[in-house]
């Protein structure tokens, strides 16, 4: 009986212990997705500001700039 309890001891001190590995390491995957997302935000916040710019200098590129358009987008060329 008391080998039983022993070894139930020692089985539930290794599980506490996987416990808290797979919550270290949960806290650390969820740091590096909040990192990630912080960054793609960054991105698409600085993709926003250049498509704006782009649609400026579209419509107010002087004459010789000529532009051309391909599957709908339009990419400007010096002439």
């Amino acid at each position: 009986m008391q080998d039983h309890l022993n070894k139930a001891a020692r089985d539930c001190r290794t599980s506490e212990v996987a416990v808290e590995t797979l919550e270290k390491e949960i806290q650390a995957q969820e740091a590096a997705f909040v990192q990630k997302a912080e960054t793609l935000q960054k991105q698409h916040q600085k993709m926003g500001r250049l498509l704006v710019l782009l649609r400026n200098l579209e419509t107010e590129a002087p004459s010789h700039i000529v532009r051309h358009g391909k599957e709908g987008r339009s990419i400007l060329h010096i002439a």
